[in-house]
């Protein structure tokens, strides 16, 4: 299944899609997400840096869904 803006079905069909995978399968989903030219070209480099973490931490509870160990935010190295 492919969703895109068009036709997003709603957070509550999300989570409920990892369950109605067959067994023997995988279930997964990967994240595009485009930027225009003139953002990224005015962007600090930084903020561009800082926000693939900040995806990462909004998206992992959606991959907890998908896969059988469970990915937890870390508190400082280790």
């Amino acid at each position: 299944m492919y969703f895109s803006r068009a036709n997003y079905p709603g957070v509550v069909k999300l989570r409920k899609l990892p369950d109605s995978a067959p067994k023997n399968h995988g279930a997964g989903f990967r994240i595009f997400h485009p930027m225009r030219e003139t953002d990224v070209g005015g962007s600090t480099g930084l903020d561009l840096v800082e926000s693939m973490p900040a995806v990462f931490g909004e998206v992992t509870p959606a991959m907890n869904q998908c896969m059988r160990i469970e990915l937890a935010e870390r508190t400082g190295r280790e």
